[in-house]
């Protein structure tokens, strides 16, 4: 399985892979612009990136471009119009004050087990 992740921080996107196995292919990005020509199975993405285009842009692309792909979306911030375009595309939105590995991991396991909208 290919796995796209996008975030600014370093030491999230290190927490995050921690979640899929290490057979799993594993593209780590920390911006959506680059995230852009991936092909991937599962893309987990920092809603609130705004170095270039935002999370929820990027799993619009992604969701249209690749129907298959399941997007999962998780923030510590929530911001309204974000949080409903996101939640229009997501297969799974996970928002939170604070991002915690064990219960990102039970959103994007349940999300690849229902598989893409």
């Amino acid at each position: 399985m290919k796995i796209l992740i996008v975030d600014d921080d370093p030491l999230v996107r290190i927490g995050v892979r921690s979640i899929f196995r290490k057979r799993d292919e594993i593209v780590e990005l920390g911006t959506c612009t680059e995230a852009l020509d991936v092909v991937c199975d599962v893309a987990v993405i920092d809603l609130m990136i705004r170095k270039d285009i935002t999370g929820a842009e990027l799993a619009k692309y992604l969701k249209h471009n690749n129907p298959n792909c399941i997007v999962i979306i998780y923030t510590a911030m929530i911001a309204g119009d974000d949080f409903k375009a996101a939640n229009m595309v997501a297969d799974a939105v996970e928002l939170k004050t604070e991002v915690n590995v064990s219960q990102l991991k039970d959103v994007i396991n349940a999300a690849i087990t229902r598989g893409a909208k």
